[in-house]
């Protein structure tokens, strides 16, 4: 049993983390992908292939690769993620989100981007955002200027407010904590997908703990680090966030 000095949060049902825990933490996350373990270097071979494809700009052999890839290792969720990506760069939104699909369920903890593209590309679908939002948010990682990431995502949000991963991305550009803040709110308050809903959690975690609201912030992130449905890397980074609050 834990002395309760030396414990840093307690959940609503009695779930604990200790500062013991939080010690040996570090900012290194080791990713643990579904299925990595059993796959034929075959059939990395041709995913490597697919993926040299795709970036040369050969796309219909990317796709056949790709799906010879997804029949060698059937369990294994890069492929799909690879050819969802494939045909959101062709512009057809509707397979993209059929291998998005098929990747969150190889995947359900999450895998990279895969629960904000499902999220974004459904709500394309149901009309609740416009078409193509999606393709022209995953632009941002082509973009190496601060300054223009920052007009690219202020644009963003004035033209779909209700994009939740748009207000995760500018509060990180944020200078003054009170605007950081105000922005992961608006985040959170716009129904974002899961792995974007933990990151602007962490993050408000650190804003509040900047402006000196350090229980708020241990209250955020301890949530987040006990939550059995978020991702490992999500619950790992706020512990790692707690610990540096904590010391």
């Amino acid at each position: 049993m834990s002395d309760s000095a030396d414990i840093i949060f307690r959940s609503e049902d009695g779930r604990v983390i200790t500062r013991e825990e939080l010690a040996g933490v570090s900012g290194t996350i080791h990713y643990e992908i579904p299925g990595d373990d059993r796959v034929p270097d075959a059939v990395r071979d041709l995913h490597e292939q697919a993926r040299q494809a795709g970036g040369a700009g050969d796309y219909g052999r990317a796709e056949e690769l790709l799906r010879l890839a997804m029949e060698g290792a059937p369990t294994w969720p890069y492929p799909p993620y690879d050819l969802a990506f494939t045909y959101l760069l062709q512009d057809d939104a509707e397979q993209a989100l059929r291998y998005y699909q098929e990747t969150d369920r190889l995947a359900p903890r999450g895998f990279f981007t895969t629960k904000t593209a499902v999220d974004t590309l459904g709500k394309e679908a149901a009309g609740a955002f416009p078409p193509g939002l999606y393709r022209a948010y995953v632009q941002l990682e082509w973009i190496d200027d601060r300054q223009q990431q920052i007009e690219f995502l202020v644009q963003l949000t004035e033209q779909v407010p209700l994009f939740a991963p748009a207000w995760k991305d500018l509060a990180g550009h944020l200078d003054d904590q009170s605007e950081r803040l105000a922005a992961l709110e608006t985040g959170l308050s716009h129904s974002p997908d899961a792995t974007t809903k933990s990151m602007l959690l962490v993050n408000r975690g650190l804003a509040l703990d900047q402006l000196g609201r350090r229980e708020e912030a241990i209250a955020t992130l301890g949530a987040v680090a006990l939550d059995e449905d978020t991702a490992p890397d999500a619950r790992h980074l706020a512990k790692f966030a707690l610990q540096s609050i904590v010391g």
